[in-house]
């Protein structure tokens, strides 16, 4: 009886772990502050209150990747100890607020990125 419960707290475990579970881009999540205005902004708008890009990409489906720089932030190469993350072995990178549009120029996603390249950048 007793390794039937087990089983079966096993079973339901498995199955919370494998629903929570979703894709993860390294270094991406959703912009809280354009989010909102998904399906609404247009890419006129966001140049208005951003200034201009830093970076545009056309992409085949008509779409367009637009990138602004954020701020900076400091990335540690290697993981694992104290001394890894010292300031010895850091490097400041630019974050980046990435915005795709469709082909009419309205805002369809926006996400904030560490991707040094536009192309590489994908929402989470």
């Amino acid at each position: 009886m007793r390794s039937k419960s087990f089983r079966f707290a096993l079973a339901g475990l498995a199955v919370a772990l494998a629903g929570c579970a979703t894709a993860y881009r390294w270094g991406a999540t959703d912009d809280a502050e354009w989010t909102p205005r998904v399906g609404s902004a247009t890419l006129a708008q966001a140049t208005v209150e951003l200034g201009q890009p830093f970076r545009k990409l056309q992409l085949p489906s008509g779409d367009m990747k637009v990138r602004w720089y954020a701020r900076p932030i400091t990335m540690s190469e290697s993981r694992g100890t104290m001394e890894d993350n010292s300031i010895q072995n850091t490097e400041e990178r630019a974050y980046w607020r990435d915005m795709r549009f469709d082909s009419k120029g309205v805002l369809t996603r926006a996400w904030m990125s560490d991707q040094r390249e536009l192309s590489d950048s994908e929402a989470p």
